[in-house]
């Protein structure tokens, strides 16, 4: 059975992955996100899934979870400095010392002017 992929389908959520808050602003709800219209990157985060899966996205619904401002590290950091060819796993970012863990995510503490709130 094919989905029909633009059933209401509120255009700004089809540019990339989301939190569950910005779905309820735009008038879904968490049942509507278990439909096969979307999928689950992360707790609260999803995607359309007429958007193709790329390491871009993975990051880009990752950096949803992390407070704002906050530098990806390391071999993630390589791979968005085009010095890595593949995005290693896990992702890593540096975090402030007052930020809780990120599950699948490799964390660095520190304080920079980057990751201040």
């Amino acid at each position: 059975m094919r989905v029909a992929l633009d059933a209401w389908v509120p255009e700004d959520l089809k540019a990339g992955p989301f939190t569950l808050d910005r779905a309820r602003e735009v008038g879904l709800t968490k049942r509507q996100l278990r439909s096969k219209a979307w999928r689950r990157l992360g707790p609260e985060v999803y995607a359309w899934v007429g958007l193709r899966d790329s390491p871009s996205l993975k990051l880009a619904a990752v950096a949803l979870r992390l407070p704002a401002g906050t530098p990806f590290c390391g071999r993630t950091a390589a791979w968005l400095h085009n010095i890595e060819s593949l995005l290693a796993e896990p992702i890593e970012a540096t975090v402030p010392p007052t930020c809780r863990s990120v599950a699948g995510l490799r964390v660095t503490r520190a304080t920079s002017d980057r990751t201040k709130s």
